[in-house]
């Protein structure tokens, strides 16, 4: 787990950013008072049309940006809102275009963009994947998702071209909203029951290169993530039994799993609260991992993550206005002792034979006996093979925590975890 450093995105004219999404570069967009913006290092507003307002009335336009790209041109898309009506934007290198005079629609808002160009979001009452390369006379130049009596939206698109969204249905005669992945065609996805999985139309929904979803499962306000290969529905908010449940969204994730969003509820009536879901781990508060914390800071949510593991939350400092951070993650070390100390041992009995206090295997059957050092030809190499790769595993990754270079960290925390998965896979329910 990185250790995090707060970035305070400032302020701009008095304004307060409300950040949305983040690329691989570190560039983050959003809204700040009625203006798109877009942060770098400094924030900066995006450009807008003239439009003059009527004589004597203040401006009545808001603008915000929704999403970003990791390419060139460097593309971002949103949406101008007048009157309450809604229209799609998209700005190329800084220019400003009008998106929404190319959807053929009343009204039009955009989530979304890959590196390809492909814009996606929502046209009157349909969910649109846009081609911003095609020409009109090529297929598939504006694409509707959904048919035109069923109202959706679309709020993710991943490299590969997959959308997911919500779209409006019925169950047992009452109106619901569920999520839906397309892919070569339009799938509902499946809660963990085999139902279809219940969303909510404000909520975020992500996918991720590895075509995993992510979001908040309704009316149990769970965190979900679905898995398209496997078509399989997890949902990773901790198991507490009411009345003391926790409750929970998983708003975004990248390349490599993680996952941010947020949690509310519990035994201690908690107000909303950023966390992080780490691949193969529970839940975790982000606040947890931030050094140095500054004063009077509250995370109150995590709404963007690139590859770089940089997340965009949403917070404030005490009574003052709620604005976006940045989180950057560093890798010295704690002040205070490692959450993964107690994992020491394990390294020391599989590279060492030294001083193992005891495994449980998931029987409950104790594989290493308490006591005196453990000779490493003794109990763990009577193990079977695919025992040995998960507590190998875990040493792994225990070991490359310490390695200082990022990417050669990561590769060796995923070599670690993929042994994990790999040797689980191997051994029968029954061990």
């Amino acid at each position: 787990m990185n250790i995090y450093e707060v970035k305070d995105l400032g302020t701009l004219n008095g304004d307060r950013p409300d950040a949305r999404a983040i690329n691989n570069a570190g560039v983050v967009v959003g809204r700040i008072g009625n203006h798109a913006m877009r942060y770098d290092g400094s924030l900066k507003i995006l450009p807008t049309p003239l439009i003059a307002s009527p004589a004597g009335q203040p401006a009545t336009e808001k603008y915000v940006a929704w999403g970003i790209n990791n390419g060139n041109p460097e593309l971002i898309v949103g949406f101008r809102e007048v009157n309450n009506f809604r229209y799609a934007t998209m700005w190329v290198d800084g220019a400003y275009v009008d998106l929404h005079a190319s959807l053929d629609a009343n009204f039009s808002e955009a989530y979304d963009v890959n590196d390809n160009g492909v814009v996606v979001g929502r046209a009157d009452f349909q969910a649109f994947r846009f081609d911003t390369n095609a020409g009109p006379d090529q297929p598939k130049f504006v694409q509707l998702l959904t048919a035109d009596n069923v109202a959706s939206c679309a709020k993710a698109i991943n490299a590969q071209g997959h959308v997911v969204g919500w779209l409006d249905t019925y169950h047992n005669g009452f109106p619901i909203s569920v999520a839906f992945i397309y892919d070569n065609g339009l799938s509902v996805l499946p809660d963990t029951y085999g139902e279809s999985l219940r969303v909510l139309h404000d909520d975020l929904l992500d996918i991720n290169d590895g075509n995993i979803v992510v979001g908040r499962i309704v009316p149990s306000d769970g965190a979900f993530q679905y898995d398209h290969n496997t078509k399989a529905t997890t949902n990773i908010t901790p198991e507490i039994p009411y009345p003391n449940q926790i409750h929970a969204a998983a708003q975004a994730n990248n390349k490599y799993n993680r996952v941010v969003g947020k949690k509310w509820g519990g035994a201690e009536g908690l107000e909303y609260v950023g966390v992080v879901w780490n691949p193969g781990e529970p839940m975790q508060n982000l606040f947890d991992w931030i050094y140095p914390i500054p004063y009077g800071l509250s995370i109150t949510e995590a709404v963007a993550i690139n590859t770089k593991n940089e997340i965009v939350v949403h917070g404030q400092y005490g009574g003052e206005s709620p604005g976006s951070f940045l989180l950057e993650p560093v890798y010295e070390p704690r002040p205070y002792k490692n959450p993964y100390d107690h994992l020491e041992w394990l390294v020391q009995v599989v590279l060492f034979g030294g001083g193992g206090s005891g495994v449980l295997a998931p029987s409950g059957r104790r594989i290493f006996p308490k006591g005196p050092p453990v000779d490493p030809s003794g109990p763990f190499r009577r193990l079977d093979p695919a025992q040995r790769d998960v507590l190998v595993g875990l040493a792994v990754q225990v070991l490359a925590k310490n390695i200082s270079d990022s990417e050669a960290r990561r590769i060796a925390e995923s070599g670690g975890l993929q042994a994990i998965r790999r040797a689980v896979d191997r051994l029968s329910p029954g061990v």
